[in-house]
């Protein structure tokens, strides 16, 4: 194929190409015989030609962006830029985030705080059918795998078998693996498949029963987390929780999954959407990993606000998920260097950037409505609005 020449910006330089350069038209159909390479980087066991994959577009409204974003499936699983071997990867587009890095902030808090597993990624200049597309993150994708979310799946399954589960909160009612939860209403997806659906893709009689199992002991979980709920109460009001909520979650990962979304002023968690946890067969509910960080950090906060989201609420009225989080803050604290961390992504990407910017522009629609001067007005607003809100929660948490 046709090698387009890209400015050097230290970055590696992905090429992606379809059949005869057909163009990506679906976020839901796979567009199948395309390749991929990596040319250019600076470590040269990175740097690999013309790997099949599939492709599609990701995402419902960011689809409609005039900078997409893709999911490759390869045909074999192989290890990409250090990160371990699998087929599915991402390429974010990062269209409403001019700092471009707030989805690796929040990565970097994730690993920060030690959460079980945490996505990894790298930033690479697109160049999709001989046609520069920009400042791209290439990485990992949400999903079970021993290398990604390491739960054990089985392979067969009996009906009345449970399984593990990784679930994302969602407002899908037509996937048939979608239901609510009795008193939170809280909109789940089950987002491994294996032991649900047939090869239709519709829901087994044994998919059926494991979700109706699995919704009725969520159902356990919120009835231990608001004891005196009744029909119409809202749940802030509620008294505090039975302590044995806390044979039925991982405290630890509920406090950093807190953590992370709250110094990212993420508000997702607010409808919510885009919240990935795992419920396995011990009844253990386990918070991450943290995902989808495109609109945050775009408003400097005074006060935390999502201690009131997902069950929160009642969580931080629970003696010993508040002493644990003291403890935890007290332990992570000190390991937070944000102003270091922005500042060397800044020196690695900013050539990028600046790149990217003359193709699409500086003014993308950014959540916050204050489109910024330049690259590095949007990276010092977002350096600022979260070493301010890690004061904040600090705050918070002295108060507990």
């Amino acid at each position: 194929s046709d090698v387009v020449s890209v400015a050097y910006t230290a970055l590696p330089t992905l090429y992606l190409n379809t059949p005869d350069g057909v163009e990506i038209t679906s976020n839901e159909d796979w567009l199948e015989d395309a390749t991929i390479s990596v040319v250019g980087a600076y470590n040269e066991d990175w740097n690999f030609e013309s790997v099949k994959t599939g492709i599609k577009g990701k995402g419902k409204a960011s689809w409609e962006r005039p900078k997409k974003s893709y999911t490759l499936k390869l045909e074999e699983k192989r290890e990409i830029m250090d990160m371990p071997e699998e087929k599915r990867w991402i390429l974010l587009a990062n269209y409403r985030d001019k700092s471009f890095m707030r989805i690796e902030t929040a990565l970097y808090l994730s690993e920060t705080f030690k959460l079980s597993w945490t996505p990894h990624g790298e930033f690479v200049d697109l160049v999709l059918n001989g046609e520069y597309k920009g400042l791209y993150w290439f990485g990992e994708t949400v999903k079970v795998d021993e290398n990604r979310v390491n739960i054990y799946e089985p392979l067969d399954l009996f009906n009345d078998d449970d399984k593990n589960y990784l679930l994302e909160t969602e407002e899908d009612s037509s996937d048939p693996l979608y239901f609510k939860s009795g008193i939170r209403k809280i909109p789940y997806i089950v987002k491994n498949e294996n032991g649900m659906l047939d090869s239709d893709g519709n829901i087994t009689s044994g998919g059926k029963e494991r979700l109706e199992r699995l919704n009725a002991k969520i159902n356990v979980l919120e009835k231990l987390l608001y004891p005196d709920f009744t029909e119409g109460t809202d749940t802030n009001k509620c008294s505090a929780p039975n302590e044995g909520y806390s044979s039925m979650i991982d405290i630890d990962s509920w406090i950093k999954f807190w953590l992370v979304n709250e110094i990212m002023d993420n508000k997702k968690l607010e409808t919510p959407e885009s919240c990935f946890f795992t419920f396995d067969r011990q009844n253990i509910f386990k918070a991450g990993p943290v995902w989808d960080f495109e609109t945050a950090s775009v408003y400097q906060q005074s006060s935390c606000r999502l201690h009131n989201t997902l069950y929160y609420d009642a969580l931080f009225k629970s003696p010993a998920f508040t002493a644990r989080t003291r403890e935890l803050w007290d332990t992570y604290y000190s390991r937070m260097d944000i102003e270091a961390f922005i500042e060397s992504t800044r020196d690695a990407i900013s050539t990028a950037a600046q790149y990217d910017m003359m193709l699409w522009g500086s003014k993308s629609n950014d959540p916050s409505g204050v489109n910024r001067k330049d690259f590095n007005a949007y990276t010092d607003f977002l350096k600022e609005t979260i070493i301010k809100k890690i004061s904040v929660v600090n705050k918070f948490i002295e108060n507990l």
